[in-house]
């Protein structure tokens, strides 16, 4: 993935235990964010930790019926999750590694645009909410801010928030739905911040297969990332992430006091041990990290649809939409 990199610091800057945090307070957020955001990401990020992000993100994306229903109709995310992980997560790589400026990651939305428009096709109408656009990257933003603070860990330093917010505003600037380009972007950090709390205070009716498209991507991380032993703090992981009213929305069961509290410390140690203990990576991520080979992704995606069927999560198409896309014979019914 060394491809995915614009930005890089030579061997000479990378001294001492905890060199990162130095190095990058040593940029001016207003004009190097793109660097900070890109170095940030290859020596703190891993392709755990975004998958983490990325997922319970989504989880709290399909709130209004049209974004859990236009996921469970492509059905990749309970039934094809390597694949749709794979396609994913390069995109997001080729994004936050080199930069909103850069021509790839412009050509690389636009492939997201033109997948989004060609679904379009089939559910009118469901990629033509600005906000729903601008939420999903706003949670990308402001996901660690918001753990971080209910972990009681070090917050984001005002640099970074400073940079993350420029970054995504770049970002934002190449996408564009059926109601044309992306507008009213948060003008800082903490307006992304009230933007998703306002967004999740609004009312939803969300539709009944939000909670198979959550249950598969809880399923997913637990068992990508965890021994079988393990794969409840996985679970949990992705619950104690989230917000207990969100999930509640869709009929997920949260998590109980003794589990809430067990999660909260097994997830602060994990945090803490990472970001103050142990020393900065000095290899970038984008050096070590290998794709799943298609042999690899064909297997996992085959025992996904294993545990879908034996779950009965929904099919997908158009036995999915309920709410968003209501049939013929439930708009006859009075």
């Amino acid at each position: 993935m060394e491809s995915n990199r614009a930005y890089d610091v030579t061997e000479a800057d990378k001294i001492g235990r905890k060199w990162l945090d130095p190095y990058l307070r040593s940029l001016d957020p207003e004009t190097d964010y793109e660097r900070i955001i890109s170095i940030f990401a290859q020596y703190s990020l891993d392709m755990m930790a975004l998958h983490f992000t990325v997922l319970t993100g989504t989880m709290h994306n399909i709130q209004p019926a049209t974004g859990a229903e236009t996921l469970a109709y492509t059905n990749k995310i309970i039934r094809r999750p390597a694949k749709r992980n794979e396609d994913g997560l390069a995109f997001f790589w080729t994004w936050f590694g080199k930069g909103p400026s850069h021509p790839d990651t412009a050509a690389s939305i636009e492939r997201l645009n033109q997948i989004h428009m060609n679904i379009a096709r089939k559910l009118p109408g469901n990629f033509s909410h600005n906000d729903e656009f601008i939420y999903t990257l706003a949670m990308i933003g402001i996901f660690n801010y918001r753990l971080f603070r209910r972990l009681g860990l070090p917050e984001m330093p005002d640099y970074l928030k400073i940079a993350m917010h420029h970054e995504l505003r770049g970002i934002a600037s190449h996408f564009r739905g059926e109601h044309g380009p992306l507008h009213s972007f948060p003008e800082t950090f903490d307006g992304l911040v009230e933007f998703v709390k306002e967004f999740d205070a609004r009312e939803y009716e969300p539709s009944p297969v939000a909670k198979d498209v959550c249950e598969a991507m809880m399923a997913d991380f637990s068992t990508r990332w965890f021994p079988k032993g393990l794969r409840w703090f996985g679970r949990a992981m992705m619950i104690y992430g989230s917000e207990e009213k969100v999930l509640k929305r869709y009929g997920v069961k949260t998590l109980n006091p003794a589990t809430k509290f067990v999660t909260h410390w097994m997830m602060k140690t994990m945090f803490f041990m990472k970001m103050v203990v142990a020393p900065d990576r000095k290899i970038s991520f984008l050096d070590t990290w290998k794709p799943m080979t298609n042999d690899e992704v064909l297997q996992y995606d085959r025992e996904a649809t294993k545990v879908a069927d034996n779950h009965g999560w929904t099919r997908g198409g158009a036995a999915a939409l309920r709410k968003s896309r209501p049939s013929e014979e439930a708009k006859a019914t009075p």
